[in-house]
């Protein structure tokens, strides 16, 4: 999404004057078909089977909410490819699916200062495994 966002970008501000604005507009269209299949793949192979399925995850999405954390995503199981996120209503290219305020972004040094090293390596584990499965996902990997 981030190089579809760069190539949106780069067109926007060729205008329409330079030759190679068509061969961008030409890249977009072929970028956007490709996301565009990979969905629909995804809709066909695979199935929600719940959404916010553990007491966990709805407690880490209400402490978001209340820090701030403006979702468009839920916390939901794939049947045959796990835990993941899935868009509570239909986005566009473009769209935010989050957006985190900077004051509750965990860096290590924060970690380390508050000793709590062992507590968020647990809560690491299980996002990075989301992280992941959307990395996976927007590379098209997932079919």
């Amino acid at each position: 999404m981030e190089a579809l966002n760069s190539i949106l970008t780069a067109i926007a501000k060729l205008g329409g004057e330079h030759s190679a604005a068509t061969a961008l507009q030409e890249l977009r269209v072929a970028t956007v078909n490709l996301i565009s299949e990979v969905a629909k793949n995804f809709k066909e192979e695979r199935k929600v089977v719940t959404v916010s399925s553990c007491e966990q995850e709805k407690c880490l999405q209400q402490w978001g909410e209340d820090e701030g954390v403006k979702s468009q995503l839920e916390i939901s199981y794939f049947e045959g490819a796990g835990r993941g996120a899935v868009a509570r209503q239909d986005m566009r290219i473009g769209d935010i699916a989050m957006e985190i305020p900077l004051s509750i972004v965990i860096s290590e040094n924060l970690v380390h200062a508050s000793q709590m090293v062992h507590v968020v390596n647990v809560i690491a584990f299980a996002w990075l495994n989301y992280l992941c499965f959307l990395l996976a996902f927007s590379l098209g990997l997932l079919q």
